[in-house]
């Protein structure tokens, strides 16, 4: 038996074997929605690690499993993330708070 690669080229093995060089290859669409889907996103609710806020902090929030169901319920309701919810209202009390 005999190991090691056979004179014959094998066009089935080699990606774009038999092609002329420079050929218009089709691209791959599922790997193009993979490396969309984990790029970089231009979505205003999607969490983007420092990029787009700069300097802004984060902070945790923790709620009990009756309350983070009602926010979830709430969140579905207005078509939204609960975290897009959350951000809202505490944006909205700070300026109220900031007014009187």
């Amino acid at each position: 038996m005999r190991f090691g690669r056979s004179s014959k080229s094998d066009p089935g093995r080699h990606r774009g074997a038999g092609e002329p060089q420079g050929a218009d290859l089709t691209r791959d669409r599922e790997l193009d929605g993979y490396l969309a889907a984990i790029g970089p996103s231009t979505d205003p609710e999607a969490t983007d690690p420092g990029r787009r806020f700069g300097t802004a902090q984060v902070h945790q929030l923790r709620l009990s499993p009756g309350a983070a169901e009602q926010v979830q319920r709430l969140a579905e309701q207005r078509g939204t993330s609960p975290l897009a919810l959350l951000q809202e209202w505490v944006l909205q009390r700070l300026d109220s708070e900031l007014r009187r």
